[in-house]
């Protein structure tokens, strides 16, 4: 699996474990003065399968953690993420 971080242009190769492929998920880029992450959450898999995963990837460590998973009534093929201090919205 790649990631393409776009502020650089550079692709990162990440380690085995990591989210499924989807469509209509939505990513939000949390930086501080010490690491950066990106949050992913949720999508469609196989356009008809919506899903509630919530995944972090750590740029400077290349590796990907899953969270806890939301309800499955939460599960989303259109959102948008935002941060606002330790929070995740």
């Amino acid at each position: 699996c790649m990631l393409l971080l776009i502020e650089t242009g550079i692709f990162f190769p990440s380690d085995a474990v990591a989210p499924a492929a989807r469509d209509g998920h939505c990513w939000t880029l949390v930086k501080n003065a010490s690491h950066s992450c990106i949050y992913l959450f949720g999508g469609t898999r196989d356009a008809s399968v919506a899903l509630c995963d919530l995944w972090r990837y750590d740029i400077g460590n290349n590796t990907w953690t899953r969270l806890k998973d939301c309800p499955p009534e939460c599960a989303r093929f259109s959102a948008t993420l935002t941060h606002h201090g330790k929070c995740l919205y």
